[in-house]
């Protein structure tokens, strides 16, 4: 999701050079509900809180906020660059579904991310929230 958010910024910003700074002059592809993916990103923030799991509410707010996203992806299809995002998109769904709404991450990756760990200190299956650490 922080990279849809992500992409749609650069595309901005690639708009914006390729326009030579003139914003007047800038003519921005027309974007159905663009409200859309900005409240499925603010509906994600309290998906990765730790206590948010606890009431067995992450999941039914990952696919509330999934879902606002392949809509606003149906609606804009006819650009070129939201049926990228919207491969992009899909491929990224595909293995978070698989896992129940996790994204897959290896024992060896996880003693990456957290310096002073080895991959034997990490279960496999293991269930993170954002910043937690075993």
């Amino acid at each position: 999701m922080l990279f849809f958010a992500a992409a749609l910024f650069i595309i901005l910003l690639l708009l914006l050079f390729w326009g030579r700074g003139r914003l007047a002059e800038l003519e921005l592809p027309k974007l159905d509900l663009l409200w859309l993916p900005v409240l499925a990103l603010v509906l994600q923030f309290p998906v990765f809180l730790y206590f948010f799991d606890r009431y067995g509410l992450r999941l039914g707010m990952l696919l509330l906020s999934q879902g606002m996203l392949l809509i606003f992806l149906w609606l804009n299809r006819h650009l070129q660059f939201i049926q990228i995002l919207a491969i992009g998109f899909l491929l990224n769904l595909l293995p978070m579904v698989a896992n129940g709404g996790y994204m897959p991450v290896t024992p060896q990756a996880l003693a990456t991310m957290h310096p002073g760990t080895v991959a034997a200190d990490w279960p496999s299956q293991v269930r993170l929230a954002c910043g937690e650490s075993s």
